[in-house]
């Protein structure tokens, strides 16, 4: 490699200094300056260097001499003292400057020719070419998918993956050397991926629709059933200071409908999580259904207690099996969301108080499980 084609470019691509070569010895150097650059080499005094090359320090020039060793692809950090504003060649680089040690070849790579398609599925397309020759080494190849860069290639194939079914692309590819030239793109080829093939006649497919919360209210018993603001979108169950609470907990009955109509029902579940017990040890949920599309400022009564799950954690999370004909009732749109309590009775097992609507990863759930025939 001749000293003279070597050049410093930093961590953005751009080029900070010259690596010069030493009388005689022809192997690559670097050379920088420290404090007010004065336009001239002359202020030696104002000159010193430290290398790291390969992760290793390997040597402190307190003047302007030479550094020698540098290898191409290698990382070099240059350092200044804190005070010392560092300039390479004239510009002002702060005080640390990361460069590489790399050839100024300036030729790029042939371009890529006899661009084929080959297997072509529903999200993929191969593609192959004629590999690109260079001066040096031909290093990667840029693959475009309808002239927006996709991925790189070190070989002269590729399957370009997570494309869309039934859908025209046009790809192009060019090659790239060690330097960063890069040849003109190759030719276009273009290609459909392939439609899925559809279920045989009379195939059964099963499918799990997940719905979560997208509204609940806490309701009291005392002045006539009416929502409880305070308790913002939580679902509360039970006796508390004379009030039996219960709660309406609703999910987006326009898409429930549209998901599950001509199905057959499978299986319903809801799933909770209760982050407050009267006691320590746990309590006994209290679920119903309620035929409510939008949330009311007065419960009424609905469908309560049809299944009572107990033993449930402070904290707890659990998933409850409503059966396939809670699944056919939220199909025909008898059931539209979830009721918490009331407490059967006025013991404290049934106090408790489960996040609502809008609660992240807590949020009640609901799942719907459901058949399609082909």
């Amino acid at each position: 490699m001749a000293a003279s084609d070597d050049a410093l470019i930093d961590a953005l691509g751009q080029y900070i200094g010259s690596v010069m070569g030493d009388s005689g010895a022809n192997t690559p150097t670097v050379r920088y300056y420290l404090g007010t650059w004065a336009g001239a080499e002359a202020s030696d005094s104002n000159l010193s260097q430290v290398i790291l090359q390969g992760g290793t320090w390997c040597r402190f020039v307190p003047k302007k001499a030479h550094v020698t060793g540098l290898t191409a692809g290698n990382t070099v950090i240059l350092c200044s003292s804190p005070t010392i504003p560092l300039h390479i060649d004239g510009i002002l680089s702060g005080n640390i400057s990361v460069a590489t040690a790399v050839s100024n070849d300036s030729q790029p790579p042939t371009v890529p020719t006899s661009l084929t398609v080959g297997t072509v599925t529903t999200s993929s397309v191969a593609l192959s070419w004629i590999a690109s020759t260079d001066n040096i080494a031909v290093t990667a190849y840029d693959i475009f998918v309808n002239g927006v860069y996709k991925l790189s290639a070190i070989t002269n194939s590729v399957t370009v993956t997570g494309l869309a079914s039934s859908t025209a692309y046009t790809f192009t590819v060019r090659a790239r050397d060690g330097a960063g030239n890069v040849s003109p793109q190759s030719d276009s080829v273009s290609a459909t991926t392939s439609t899925p093939a559809a279920p045989p006649a009379g195939t059964v497919t099963s499918y799990t629709g997940i719905y979560p919360a997208t509204w609940s209210r806490t309701y009291n018993n005392h002045g006539g059933n009416e929502w409880d603001s305070w308790y913002g979108s939580e679902a509360h169950q039970g006796q508390y200071s004379g009030d039996n609470e219960r709660s309406l907990i609703g999910f987006d009955t326009a898409k429930i409908a549209a998901d599950l109509a001509g199905g057959t029902p499978v299986a319903a579940a809801i799933r909770l999580t209760f982050f407050h017990w009267w006691a320590n040890s746990g309590g006994t949920a209290v679920i119903g259904t309620h035929g409510y599309s939008s949330p009311p400022d007065t419960y009424s009564t609905q469908n309560p207690n049809r299944w009572q799950s107990a033993g449930w954690p402070r904290g707890g999370t659990r998933s409850v099996d409503l059966g396939a004909s809670v699944c056919a009732e939220f199909q025909a749109g008898t059931s539209k969301g979830i009721i918490l309590g009331p407490g059967p009775s006025s013991s404290t097992q049934y106090y408790g108080k489960a996040y609502g609507a809008g609660s992240g990863v807590y949020v009640p759930t609901l799942y719907l499980t459901y058949t399609r025939t082909s």
